[in-house]
């Protein structure tokens, strides 16, 4: 998943309930206070925290047959860097909240 989003979590997490198998979620974003509001996913002691990491944990923890892993970097950085390697990894991308700037 690129980006850290609710609408992102929510997919997510309907993929990881029936075992998907493994994700990896890109982003350098920080759980803000406004995130326990939008996010199921997050709570008060993720404040600050990276948003992709803490979202992984949870993810992993609704389902311990999927593996998950995160990424701490810019989606618009991930995308010049890596993006091409990654496309012939998975099957899925999930794109939330990505800015084309």
């Amino acid at each position: 998943m690129l980006g850290t989003s609710s609408a992102g979590s929510e997919t997510l997490k309907n993929l990881v309930l029936p075992a998907v198998g493994r994700f990896t979620i890109v982003d350098d974003a920080k759980v803000v206070a406004r995130d326990f509001g939008n996010d199921f996913l997050v709570t008060r002691a993720h404040l600050g925290k990276n948003k992709a990491e803490c979202l992984a944990e949870m993810l992993c923890e609704m389902n311990p047959d999927v593996k998950g892993d995160h990424m701490d970097i810019s989606v618009q950085e991930f995308i010049k860097s890596h993006a091409a390697e990654m496309c012939k990894k998975v099957s899925l991308i999930i794109a939330c909240d990505v800015n084309q700037t």
